[in-house]
C-alpha cells in the first residue's frame, strides 16, 4: 500500500516535471535535471511557474554534508521542488494570497521530484 502511494506520488512528480521520464528515486539531482516548471498552488488556485522564474530559495530541498572537508559543497540531499502549496487565511478566515495580503494563519508544503522529500511549515501572525 505504501509503495503504491509512493509510486502514485512519483508519477505526479513526473507529470509536474514536464520533461518526460525522470528518475524520481534519487536524493541528489544536478541543475540539468530540474523541471521545466514548478506547480505553485495558493488556496486551491494553481499555476505553473517556469523554472527560470522560480526564486532560487524556492527551487530545491537541500541538505549539505557538514562533515565534508572538501573545498566545494557536498550535498546529502538536493531535490528540485516540483510542487509548492500554500493555504493561508486572514483573521476573519478568508483565503488570502501571502504575496498580496496579511496572513493570520497558514500552512505550506513543498514536494520534491523524489516524493519522499517533503518540507512543511506554518506561517502567519498567529504563530
Amino acid at each position: 500500500m505504501k509503495l503504491a502511494l509512493l509510486l502514485t506520488v512519483g508519477l505526479v512528480g513526473l507529470a509536474a516535471c514536464g520533461r518526460g521520464t525522470v528518475d524520481t528515486t534519487k536524493d541528489v539531482y544536478d541543475d540539468s535535471e530540474a523541471p521545466e516548471y514548478q506547480i505553485y498552488r495558493v488556496n486551491e488556485e494553481e499555476r505553473k511557474i517556469p523554472w527560470r522564474d522560480v526564486p532560487e530559495g524556492r527551487r530545491w530541498l537541500s541538505r549539505i554534508d557538514e562533515d565534508s572537508h572538501l573545498p566545494w559543497t557536498v550535498y546529502k540531499t538536493r531535490v528540485p521542488i516540483v510542487k509548492s502549496e500554500v493555504w493561508a487565511h486572514d483573521k476573519d478566515g478568508n483565503p488570502v494570497d501571502p504575496a498580496k495580503g496579511k496572513v493570520w494563519d497558514g500552512r505550506f508544503m513543498e514536494t520534491g521530484l523524489n516524493p519522499k522529500h517533503v518540507r512543511t511549515g506554518i506561517l502567519g501572525e498567529r504563530h
